[in-house]
């Protein structure tokens, strides 16, 4: 992580596909996309 720190937690349809490729070595960074309240949209894409 490059200076950021946590906020909150993924969810998604594909939870289980990103955590099986994490545990097998490949990162992942995120965009914010939107913000709305609390809600926080990002774009997760392969590093």
């Amino acid at each position: 992580m490059r200076g950021s720190n946590p906020a909150g937690s993924i969810t998604s349809a594909r939870l289980a596909d990103f955590v099986q490729c994490m545990s097998a070595g490949q990162r992942y960074d995120a965009r914010v996309v939107a913000i709305n309240g609390g809600a926080i949209t990002v774009e997760i894409y392969p590093v």
